[in-house]
């Protein structure tokens, strides 16, 4: 019996769906995905680039994101003397506070007036997409990883000044002043192709998931909206191969305009035909700078499910029967019917659960470092990586931004062999 069935499912379903994956882009070949590791720059339906670390570096010469430990803020004056400081999103709207006690403890407090949590690390991840210039210029993204404030922890800016009391926080404000290319910032300009709305929760954590390269399994939750942070959704400006998943370089909150301007026809291949990304333009209310650019997660839309589930059928008997068994696969019975009642228009919105697990997870190389594990049943692992991501990457990784981490148990690993 074929001990990895879903493996060529995947590699069936890319191969049904090769207009995902240009040969090259401005002389860089994509090579279509192999197996559960993405491919190394592809473009959506429309003509956006989606490339990773290594094509961003290539071809702009920018490092997308940076990792630097804070272990210390400085004193606010703003703030009656305490070492605390506010976070905010891509629009300068309130996410909570980030309140300093000295030699790397924290606290994490949100919008929604919860009790403070204890934060087990900050990182400083390099610049990220915000509407204002002077934001961008002077408030660093940073990771918050606090394992039991829901979800996790959060990603947000924080006002460099924060930084400068401490050495490590004036190293980290060195890296992020020198960060290459003056990082990847937002994703390229497009026309928008679709009416404005509202931006919806893309609720993915209880329907969808990720592999690592290995074939292990990880969660897609810190990609869901954060109600406690501002109810915010992060968004990438890329998707594809970047260590430990996608990289989220802003976040909005659920209820900003927005309007679809791209995306990909096909599943990613290392989401068992569970997750795919969409283009968004995103509306600031500024004249000045009237719209950020990123990638969201959604669930597959049904055609590329329809396709999944033919590409199961071409493989063998055996192989199929095991395809149909896993519980993540887009060919088992409760999957279509999940499908089946998303909206059209783009606004993948699957059935809730109460599946959920650390949002931020692993937060590494912009993809969240989280790392992997069923929902319901994987224990913490290691503390995330570089900057948030999202999908799966080139080495190890498929996760968005999360800020703790899980492993997949030997189901998946037997899979992945």
């Amino acid at each position: 019996m074929d001990s990895r069935p879903c493996l060529a499912a995947a590699l069936a379903v890319a191969a049904l769906a090769p207009s995902a994956w240009a040969a090259t882009f401005e002389g860089r070949r994509c090579p279509a995905p192999s197996g559960y590791r993405l491919t190394d720059c592809r473009v959506a339906e429309h003509g956006t680039p989606d490339l990773s670390r290594r094509a961003w570096r290539a071809l702009r010469g920018a490092e997308e994101s940076i990792n630097e430990e804070v272990r210390n803020l400085a004193v606010n004056p703003q703030a009656s003397g305490a070492r605390s400081w506010p976070l905010i999103d891509s629009l300068g709207q309130p996410m909570g506070r980030l309140v300093s006690y000295g030699r790397g403890a924290f606290a994490l407090q949100g919008t929604d007036g919860g009790v403070p949590h204890a934060a087990r690390a900050v990182r400083l991840r390099g610049r990220g997409c915000a509407a204002s210039p002077r934001q961008r210029r002077r408030f660093p993204l940073v990771q918050v990883i606090a394992r039991r404030r829901p979800p996790g922890g959060t990603q947000a800016f924080i006002d460099g000044a924060a930084l400068r009391a401490s050495r490590s926080g004036r190293a980290a404000l060195r890296a992020f002043r020198h960060q290459a290319g003056g990082g990847t910032g937002c994703g390229p300009r497009t026309r928008e192709r679709r009416r404005v709305r509202p931006l919806a929760d893309p609720r993915v954590g209880a329907t969808a998931h990720a592999r690592l390269s290995s074939g292990e399994l990880n969660s897609v939750d810190e990609y869901d909206a954060k109600p406690a942070f501002g109810n915010v959704v992060y968004f990438s400006t890329n998707t594809t191969e970047v260590r430990n998943g996608g990289i989220a370089r802003g976040m909005v909150r659920v209820g900003t305009p927005v309007a679809p301007a791209d995306g990909f026809a096909s599943c990613d291949p290392n989401s068992d035909g569970t997750l795919t990304w969409r283009y968004w333009s995103i509306h600031t209310a500024d004249p000045r700078h009237p719209r950020l650019y990123g990638w969201i997660p959604a669930r597959c839309p049904r055609e590329a499910a329809a396709s999944s589930t033919a590409a199961c059928k071409r493989i063998s008997s055996a192989s199929r029967s095991a395809c149909a068994r896993y519980p993540g696969s887009p060919i088992t019975a409760s999957t279509p019917s999940r499908i089946a009642a998303a909206e059209g228009d783009w606004t993948a919105i699957p059935a809730p659960t109460a599946a959920t697990h650390a949002a931020l997870m692993g937060w590494s190389a912009n993809r969240g470092a989280t790392t992997s594990g069923r929902p319901a049943a994987s224990a913490p692992r290691v503390e995330p990586e570089p900057p948030w991501q999202t999908t799966a990457a080139a080495s190890r990784s498929t996760s968005a931004c999360g800020t703790s981490a899980r492993r997949a148990g030997s189901a998946a690993r037997a899979a992945a062999r």
